[in-house]
């Protein structure tokens, strides 16, 4: 029996209309001045979400490449910061490669680019 009457409770008081709440008003919201910097790491976070595989690091070097004509045997070099701190015209001289690499680039973000 106990139980039952437990369950009618329970049931009784979550078909009962919630009470009224108030919620506390304030006459003027005057929010604190941002720090100096704030605005711009948003902004920089903002812009990083918009690019978050980093299309866009290359785009004018990418527009530069292709008005030039097709060389025989370029390779594109793709990784992460162990590839973009390659100096491709000193260590291989003469050779038409590019380096792509972008520090920190994940495989997915690679893979978009790809």
């Amino acid at each position: 029996m106990k139980r039952n009457s437990w369950l009618m409770f329970v049931l009784f008081v979550g078909l009962l209309p919630p009470a009224p709440v108030r919620g506390q008003l304030v006459p003027e919201f005057k929010p604190p001045e941002a720090d100096c910097c704030l605005q711009f790491s948003a902004q920089s976070l903002a812009d990083q979400l918009q690019d978050w595989n980093q299309i866009g690091r290359y785009h004018e070097d990418d527009v530069r490449l292709q008005a030039q004509p097709a060389e025989k045997g370029r390779v594109v070099f793709l990784g992460d910061s162990i590839t973009d701190g390659w100096k491709l015209a000193q260590y291989f001289p003469g050779k038409p490669y590019v380096n792509r690499g972008i520090s920190g680039q994940t495989t997915p973000q690679m893979l978009v680019r790809f």
